[in-house]
């Protein structure tokens, strides 16, 4: 008899090599929808042969394996506290093997001596260079408990000012970080091993890597929520235990309010934030996958995966400017050669301690239509379109990153 679909659980880890023959499972995530596997794929191919009468045929064979299925999970912040030393957690690790890097060896802690609202000393923090963090509380007139990208993490110096000056013992948090790997070269991705268990029929996946990411969820009232399409390369169904006893987080999300969107020239730390009305973020992922020999399966074809790509571009809606200023039209028609970077940091939510979201785009140009005037629900708007790159003058691969995800 079949049981509700909604029963189940997901268990993960991570494989040391492609495929590898395991069937120990140490994470678990808490999924927000049941895992659809129909998608996964082994076809019975027709092999006949020549034969002397019409209608006449041997018997098939099993071709082979492969398929995807798709994870979603809410964006809930990094779960706990992040005041002092942080550990990442089961999503964040999931979620990093796919978009590429985690870093989540930051230490929060607070401000000290105090220079102005891009440099200050502190107390307790670790933070490298590129990296974010998260300074004071709603409503202090200070840091406002918005992140901030710190550009000389030595000295604190901030590539995005704070909104007021800090004052010794305002709190600093320290979020887990994950953003793309920026190199020369494709690449490669540390795959997973996935156990998709029900009330029902149970499935073991190997060799599964990402090829598909969509964040959503970004605008003023949503919750913020990331949509993962995992490739396999080998699967299996089993006989389970349900349900798991592998422990999961059970963390809340926040809605995106009380946060804030600064946009500013790429290498220029002054404040300038603006008011969105709606902000969405698309991710331009590809994945290669390699078929050969050396699979642990007879019909295991798939042996590697190699990440080419994980770029970021984002749209906002703001309200249309003073009567005759265009500042984003302006930027747009730019000439060619008097043309400059910018850089934009987005603060989703700010009112509880790991329970926040933000994106950093460290260097990013405006693209798409040139911003024209529109009617938003009555009301005069403008919406823009930007790209994110690399930084690929830095030295690290979070400062080269095109953008980072934190989580709070």
């Amino acid at each position: 008899m079949g049981n509700p679909s909604q029963l189940g659980a997901f268990n993960f880890a991570d494989e040391s090599s492609f495929g590898e023959v395991s069937t120990s499972f140490d994470e678990r995530l808490e999924i927000i929808a049941p895992i659809d596997v129909s998608g996964l794929t082994q076809n019975m191919e027709i092999v006949d042969p020549v034969v002397q009468f019409q209608n006449d045929a041997a018997l098939p064979m099993r071709g082979v394996q492969g398929g995807s299925f798709t994870v979603s999970l809410y964006l809930c912040g990094h779960g706990s506290a992040t005041t002092g030393a942080i550990s990442a957690t089961a999503e964040e690790n999931f979620i990093s093997r796919c978009i590429g890097d985690l870093d989540a060896t930051s230490d929060g802690g607070t401000v000290d001596s105090v220079t102005s609202t891009s440099q200050f000393s502190t107390t307790g923090v670790t933070v490298n260079n590129g990296g974010l963090i998260r300074v004071g509380a709603l409503g202090d007139g200070k840091g406002e408990g918005q992140f901030a990208a710190v550009n000389a993490a030595s000295t604190m110096t901030l590539h995005t000012a704070l909104g007021g000056t800090p004052e010794t013992g305002d709190v600093i948090y320290a979020p887990a970080m994950i953003y793309p790997y920026e190199s020369g070269v494709s690449s490669s991705i540390t795959s997973q091993r996935i156990e998709i268990v029900t009330a029902n029929q149970s499935y073991r996946c190997f060799g599964c890597y990402p090829t598909g990411i969509a964040i959503s969820g970004l605008s003023p009232g949503e919750i913020p929520k990331i949509d993962i399409t995992m490739s396999v390369a080998r699967w299996s169904s089993f006989n389970s235990t349900f349900p798991s006893t592998t422990s999961v987080n059970s963390f809340v999300p926040s809605p995106v309010a009380a946060g804030s969107f600064f946009f500013q020239t790429f290498g220029t730390d002054t404040r300038a934030t603006y008011a969105i009305r709606d902000f969405t973020l698309n991710l331009d992922f590809a994945v290669t996958e390699l078929k050969g020999p050396g699979a642990s399966n007879a019909h295991q074809v798939i042996v590697g995966a190699k990440r080419t790509k994980c770029q970021a571009s984002f749209d906002f809606t703001i309200d249309a400017e003073a009567a005759n200023t265009t500042t984003f039209e302006d930027i747009w028609n730019t000439a060619e050669g008097s043309q400059t970077f910018k850089h934009a940091l987005y603060t989703c939510s700010a009112g509880r301690d790991g329970g926040t979201v933000g994106f950093y785009f460290p260097k990013c140009h405006i693209t798409g239509a040139r911003p024209t005037q529109a009617d938003r629900e009555g009301i005069n708007s403008q919406s823009i379109s930007c790209r994110a790159v690399t930084s690929s003058a830095t030295s690290t691969a979070i400062q080269r990153a095109n953008f980072i995800l934190a989580m709070g």
